[in-house]
């Protein structure tokens, strides 16, 4: 494996309609051998959420500001978050391998002050994660 870069845009849309909204992604990675058995790659990606979405996922209805005491919201379509990840991975042999993952992604704009992150979340999040991989 020699070095790897990319990038792309990936547009998700909820067709059953029961979460409304859309979704669009721009991303970007770069990956290089570390030695031969092992490789290490670095991606990031900024996602750009419809008000449909940012409605569903972080707004605050009339019903449910009374149902949780959390102050109405509306939010309007915008950045949502921006995610930074890395993977590193290890071949056993030509076949079996290990990969690692660690990512953080944190929420910007209107989902960031939506009250149910200001108050009872955090903007911040983090992903850890291993797999086995094998190749054909």
């Amino acid at each position: 494996d020699g070095d790897s870069a990319g990038s792309g845009v990936s547009i998700l849309r909820d067709v059953s309609d029961t979460h409304d909204g859309l979704l669009t992604s721009f991303s970007a990675n770069y990956g290089a051998p570390i030695n031969q058995k092992m490789f290490i790659s670095l991606d990031t990606s900024l996602t750009y959420a419809s008000e449909e979405y940012m409605q569903t996922y972080f707004g605050v209805t009339a019903a449910g500001s009374t149902a949780s005491g959390l102050q109405q919201y509306a939010p309007e379509g915008g950045f949502k978050d921006l995610s930074l990840g890395i993977n590193l991975r290890y071949a056993f042999n030509q076949s079996w391998g290990l990969i690692g993952r660690a990512q953080y992604t944190r929420l910007l704009g209107e989902a960031a002050d939506s009250p149910n992150v200001d108050e009872q979340g955090n903007p911040n999040y983090f992903l850890v994660g291993t797999g086995v991989s094998y190749r054909f």
